[in-house]
C-alpha cells in the first residue's frame, strides 16, 4: 500500500481542524493559501498552523496573509536553517530587560518581582526556543512541569490584557531575535 500526499480539500480540512485545536482564528484565505502551497506533508500543514499561532499570541495580530508566507518559507526550508534561540540567551535577555540577575530568574524566589519575568521566560522558552514544560521547569529553578505550564499560562493572559506588558515582550523578543 502506497501513501500519497493529501488532496487539497483534505489539507484545507486539516488545516481547519488543526486551527481550531490550536484556538487560531483563521481566515479562508490563510487556509486557501497554506493548503495551496503545503503539499508535502501533514506533519507540515502542523508546523505551519503552529507558527501562525505561536506569531500571533505573541505579537497579538490575527493570524494573516503574510505571517503565512513566512510560515510557507519556514515549512518548506526556503529561509535556511536559522540559528535556533538558545535558552540561555532567552533567560539573559529577560533578566537584562527586567533589571534583574539570570540567577535571580532561575531561583526559588515567589516575589512578584521574579515571578512576572519568570512566566515570561517559561512562555519564550517554550515558543521561541521550543523547549519542553519539562526543561523549562528544569531550566527555571528545578520547577516541575506542571509549574511551567501555569507559568506560559499566566504570561499568555497578562500578554492579552496588560499593554504595557504585551509592549516589554515585544522588546524582548525583538533583542532576542537580533542576537
Amino acid at each position: 500500500m502506497q501513501i500519497t500526499r493529501p488532496s487539497n480539500e483534505t489539507r484545507r480540512k486539516i488545516l481547519w481542524s488543526k486551527a481550531s485545536d490550536q484556538s487560531l482564528d483563521i481566515t479562508e484565505d490563510v487556509v486557501s493559501y497554506l493548503a495551496k502551497n503545503i503539499k508535502t506533508s501533514v506533519r507540515a500543514l502542523e508546523g505551519a498552523i503552529h507558527h501562525l499561532s505561536a506569531c500571533s499570541r505573541l505579537l497579538g495580530q490575527p493570524a494573516s496573509l503574510s505571517s503565512a508566507s513566512a510560515a510557507v518559507q519556514q515549512a518548506s526550508g526556503y529561509m535556511g536553517a536559522p540559528n535556533p534561540v538558545s535558552s540561555d540567551r532567552i533567560i539573559e535577555v529577560v533578566a537584562t530587560e527586567f533589571k534583574i540577575t539570570a540567577g535571580e530568574l532561575c531561583s526559588k524566589s515567589r516575589t512578584r518581582r521574579l515571578t512576572v519575568p519568570r512566566q515570561l521566560a517559561m512562555l519564550l522558552l517554550k515558543d521561541t526556543a521550543g523547549c519542553s514544560l519539562s526543561e523549562i521547569g528544569a531550566l527555571m529553578g528545578g520547577r516541575d512541569h506542571s509549574t511551567a505550564r501555569y507559568g506560559c499560562s499566566r504570561a499568555r493572559e497578562m500578554l492579552s490584557c496588560n499593554d504595557s506588558f504585551k509592549s516589554k515582550a515585544d522588546d524582548i523578543r525583538k533583542v532576542i531575535n537580533n542576537n
